[in-house]
């Protein structure tokens, strides 16, 4: 079996890819590594032993990018829609964007002729690199698994936002199925989400704020990074061309040290738009994503402009009913004054502190309603219902409402309230459920790869992912 991987500069993917397939390699399976980056190949490439193929698209594109091809199968400018967002340090004009479009099409075409892969392996979809990729997988039958951290254990998903055996598994199991030892094992793991205030891992990699002093050491440590970096800019000229993410790189870099300077007066001066739950309030949750990100970019597009979907939330609520808009605690301090104050002209929007309880906050209101956040999830384990305007792996919990649009929001808002989701077998369907997910990952943590002490076992892993495979049948595009 021939594997691709697909490395950009996210954090943690290549240390745990290269892992997997020092692992695979012991396997006898082929592999090709293809990078989309020259800043991420010159970074990342130590991770994976020295016998590796690599295939550079920035390279590719160099000697045979063909600028006058007009071929782009059915992609649409929804593919295009996560680089616009993601990458605001670029100017994307109607002909560098077509261009760079076209460059990944032709190359990933290339990677796909010449290789013959049987399966492409990365993160999920979460950028023009990705979503090309994902397009030439279904275009080609192929299998693309996206390998996931989702708050417990490694999901592998079979399309952009999820593992189409969850809910198959759900439906299919009854309370009988779990034993006594899965049950307390579950329901341990039910009780951190509801009660425990439990954070995501990568909240653990994700400090934003810093005293002069620790801001002058952090980028003391930066500056052994600089090399890759160095390493582009020796030979810029030749590539900018066709390395998008590298520009972004080069431009961030530059700007970073400014930047996170602004952040901490920002986080000190920002406090004040913030408030705690009044008890007197009936109200209802929105959490704000960080952003950029590919949970609004790739998984929530419509509403991706969260000002907008802000706004239209707050006057799909029913009369006297409030929207309490907490802040997301590793985005203090990244976004502008002026975001905060047009949320406060909103006449029934309140921000929340991102030091509120989200236990006390989900257990006060009414219901979550989020793009694809897990504060989603944690409602519905808690008995509460989650409205959901994206596409995220647990829209089939009962208590979990996708929404189609906002006049569908406000109906289904109005019903529930009318006639309040029913709860009394919520152990059961909250035990079904999470064995319907546990079942269907694996333990461990994409992070776990750049610890000492790496608690993946990766032999495990790659069984779990071939045993995927042999579950996909992919829809051709």
């Amino acid at each position: 079996m021939k594997f691709c991987f697909l490395i950009n500069d996210a954090p943690f993917l290549s240390e745990f890819l290269g892992k997997i397939y020092e692992q695979m390699l012991k396997n006898e399976d082929e592999a090709v590594v293809v990078v989309n980056t020259k800043i991420a190949e010159y970074t990342k490439e130590r991770y994976f032993p020295s016998r590796t193929k690599f295939i550079s698209k920035v390279d590719w594109c160099v000697k045979n990018f063909n600028k006058a091809s007009k071929e782009f199968g059915n992609l649409s400018w929804r593919e295009f829609f996560p680089a616009f967002g993601r990458f605001q340090r670029l100017k994307w004009d109607y002909r560098y964007s077509v261009d760079t479009v076209s460059q990944l099409y032709q190359f990933f075409d290339f990677v796909f002729q010449n290789e013959k892969p049987d399966v492409l392996l990365g993160e999920p979809p979460a950028g023009l690199f990705g979503e090309i990729g994902y397009y030439f997988a279904k275009k080609n039958g192929v299998p693309f698994l996206g390998l996931t951290d989702s708050r417990v254990n490694i999901a592998i998903y079979d399309s952009e936002s999820t593992d189409s055996r969850f809910e198959k598994a759900f439906k299919e199991l009854s309370d009988s199925d779990i034993s006594e030892n899965e049950r307390v094992s579950l329901n341990a793991l039910i009780e951190k989400f509801v009660l425990s205030n439990q954070k995501p891992d990568y909240m653990n990699y994700a400090k934003i704020s810093f005293n002069q002093f620790e801001l002058l050491w952090h980028y003391v440590r930066k500056l052994s990074e600089l090399k890759p970096i160095v390493r582009y800019l020796m030979q810029r000229q030749k590539f900018k061309k066709y390395d998008y993410e590298s520009e972004v790189i080069v431009r961030r870099s530059i700007a970073a040290p400014f930047e996170l300077e602004l952040r901490q007066f920002k986080i000190l001066f920002q406090k004040r738009f913030f408030s705690y739950i009044d008890e007197q309030d009936q109200f209802f949750v929105y959490p704000l994503h960080l952003e950029p990100e590919a949970a609004t970019l790739i998984s929530a597009i419509p509403y991706a402009d969260q000002l907008a979907t802000i706004k239209n939330i707050a006057f799909s609520l029913p009369f006297l009913y409030k929207l309490y808009v907490k802040e997301h605690p590793v985005a203090m301090g990244s976004r502008s004054d002026n975001f905060y104050r047009t949320l406060q002209k909103i006449p029934n929007v309140v921000l929340i502190s991102p030091n509120q309880d989200v236990h006390q906050l989900i257990k006060k209101s009414s219901g979550v309603i989020t793009l694809t956040g897990t504060m989603g999830l944690e409602s519905v384990l808690a008995g509460k219902p989650a409205y959901v305007l994206g596409n995220v792996f647990y829209t089939y919990h009962p208590l979990c409402r996708k929404v189609q649009n906002f006049d569908d929001l406000k109906d289904r808002l109005l019903a529930d309230l009318l006639k309040k989701p029913g709860t009394s077998d919520l152990e059961s369907v909250n035990l079904r459920f999470m064995a319907s997910y546990i079942r269907n990952t694996v333990e461990g943590n994409t992070a776990y790869a750049v610890e000492s002490t790496d608690k993946n076992n990766y032999t495990t892993i790659v069984e779990a992912i071939r045993q995927r495979i042999g579950n996909v049948h992919p829809v051709r595009a």
